[in-house]
């Protein structure tokens, strides 16, 4: 009697397991990549809109530093590359407030009721907090995007290569599009393996840079 309640339990858990479909996409190297890929542009959208606004502001602040430092460095007595990092810095503030509004403007078209506005905090206590999480996180995510453009260029751009090579060679038609073809995917596949392996430890690296600028902040407040 055991033996069949234990037969029966198995089949009854493989036809339930039957019915529920596969579990989902394996988690095998780059079709791992290109499944956070899209959960990180499904998911993380509003980080993605702010990091962006800060990224763009500060590039702009940069190289405003960069020209004003070759007009009026009195022959190359200023490091054009310091006075654009000191330009950016002095104007992060409006650059981390701008990209804040962007941010709930994007939450708020999603979720009406959210708010990240954070309005207990010093204005100095908040900026520090910012300006740590958002170091740490262009390190930690740039380190990711630079393990998978090695994984990409080691591993999937070679075949994308030989498959330009095998197109030249080929002579007839449909040879040279089958060619082509794969070299296309090859480059696409590889550029979202560089920025999936970016995006799955996004949220990691994310998370991580908001406890450090808050462990930051508590010396300031």
């Amino acid at each position: 009697a055991g033996a069949a309640a234990v037969v029966l339990a198995g089949k009854h858990s493989s036809a339930a397991a039957a019915a529920a479909g596969l579990p989902g996409l394996p988690p095998l190297p780059v079709v791992d990549e290109v499944k956070n890929l899209w959960s990180f542009f499904s998911n993380g959208f509003d980080d993605l809109v702010e990091d962006s606004v800060k990224l763009l502001c500060f590039g702009a602040l940069y190289h405003c530093g960069v020209a004003l430092a070759v007009a009026f460095g009195n022959g190359g007595r200023v490091p054009s590359s310091f006075a654009g990092i000191t330009f950016g810095l002095l104007g992060f503030g409006a650059c981390n407030e701008a990209a804040d509004v962007v941010a709930e403007q994007v939450d708020l078209m999603d979720d009406p009721n959210s708010a990240k506005r954070r309005f207990n905090e010093s204005e100095a206590g908040r900026l520090v907090d910012d300006l740590v999480e958002d170091s740490f996180k262009g390190a930690c995510v740039g380190a990711h995007y630079s393990v998978g453009k090695l994984v990409s260029s080691k591993y999937i751009l070679p075949l994308a290569e030989h498959s330009r090579s095998l197109r030249r060679d080929a002579s007839g038609y449909f040879w040279v599009l089958g060619f082509a073809l794969a070299e296309a995917f090859l480059r696409c596949l590889g550029f979202s393996v560089v920025l999936g392996n970016a995006a799955k430890y996004y949220s990691s690296c994310n998370d991580y840079g908001d406890s450090l600028g808050d462990f930051v902040q508590s010396w300031f407040e």
